[in-house]
């Protein structure tokens, strides 16, 4: 279905894609990267389970490491479940021992 997807603009920026050759999500946000400041928001993040959530924090772990210029925020109705997906205290998570803002809850 992507496949016919040949790019995104959203305020001025550009992201051409090229589909001969699949990138991968972490290339994808690298370009992001490169084009300045982004923020991707996710709400109800902590309804994402199995192999989509294992991708999703990898995905975040990345940017955290590389992508400077990309900011996620994450909201949710059942903080304890988003904690749980985050990993922040599990070891084996590739978010442990990272910072987390979390803002103001309401």
């Amino acid at each position: 279905m992507l496949c016919r997807v040949k790019g995104v603009s959203f305020a001025g920026f550009n992201i051409s894609l090229s589909w001969g050759i699949r990138p991968s999500l972490h290339e994808i946000m690298d370009s992001i990267n490169s084009l300045g400041r982004a923020l991707i928001a996710f709400d109800e993040a902590q309804n994402q389970r199995g192999k989509l959530a294992t991708n999703f924090i990898s995905l975040l772990a990345h940017c955290y490491d590389y992508c400077s210029n990309v900011n996620f925020i994450l909201t949710g109705s059942e903080v304890g479940l988003l904690y749980d997906l985050l990993g922040i205290y599990d070891v084996e998570s590739p978010l442990y021992g990272r910072h987390l803002d979390e803002g103001q809850q309401v």
